[in-house]
């Protein structure tokens, strides 16, 4: 299997956990419906946070389109609204339903893609471009296909300094201090030089090679942390 295609099958992974996780919110939340219970606005928060990520993890997905599509609408028609009186509506429970069946389709098509095809869903030299958090600040990055594990959800990173990835305590990179200018859609596994960390994503831009990437002022991302790391290394000794 090559190595674009590992991380394509990784992605889909996360996005099924991801869908599932949103079937489970939102049956609760019918039930609750059902049996005359006030639904909690925090469990509609998830619930959208749910559809969030996987609308963005749907993104880096080749034929993807379809998912980003279905859950852009799910956002627009549901979500525009605050969490409060979303759960003091029920009307929106079977449209959510039929966007989700939608996108659980999709990926089922594009996992039996996945195995069908013999060769690459992308080119081994395409990657990821990407909003990161570094110190309360933006910038644009490029990750190669190798490089990527996994997509993580923000509550999995929230509040953490390391995270549990692949059996492996990792460090957890771009955890804002002010959450409400730097809102985390999900985190990236990344690995490089041996190891691994998780890096906050403020936004994915697109799927494309390096020579794409950089045109639109990309930084190549591996060499951007081990800049990083490196500055953050010699600030003390600076200081001093």
């Amino acid at each position: 299997m090559s190595v674009s295609t590992r991380a394509l099958q990784s992605f889909l992974v996360d996005s099924f956990k991801l869908l599932a996780q949103a079937y489970e919110i939102l049956t609760a939340t019918e039930k609750a419906w059902a049996d005359g219970v006030a639904v909690d606005p925090e469990e509609i928060r998830k619930f959208f946070h749910r559809v969030h990520t996987l609308k963005g993890t749907s993104t880096m997905i080749p034929g993807g389109d379809f998912i980003v599509s279905a859950l852009t609408t799910l956002e627009d028609q549901v979500f525009s609204r605050p969490f409060a009186e979303v759960a003091a509506d029920w009307s929106w429970i079977p449209f959510a339903k039929k966007r989700l069946e939608l996108s659980k389709r999709a990926l089922i098509a594009l996992k039996e893609r996945m195995v069908t095809t013999p060769t690459p869903m992308v080119p081994q030299d395409y990657g990821i471009v990407a909003k990161v958090v570094l110190s309360d600040e933006s910038f644009l990055v490029w990750f190669p296909n190798s490089s990527l594990t996994r997509v993580i959800s923000p509550e999995e990173i929230q509040g953490q300094e390391k995270l549990c990835l692949s059996g492996e305590w990792v460090p957890v990179l771009g955890r804002s201090s002010s959450p409400e200018t730097f809102r985390i859609p999900f985190g990236l596994g990344v690995r490089f030089e041996g190891r691994q960390l998780v890096l906050a994503v403020q936004e994915f831009v697109q799927l494309t090679g390096w020579r794409e990437a950089s045109q639109v002022g990309a930084r190549e991302g591996i060499s951007f942390l081990m800049h990083y790391a490196n500055r953050n290394q010699k600030q003390p000794s600076e200081a001093a």
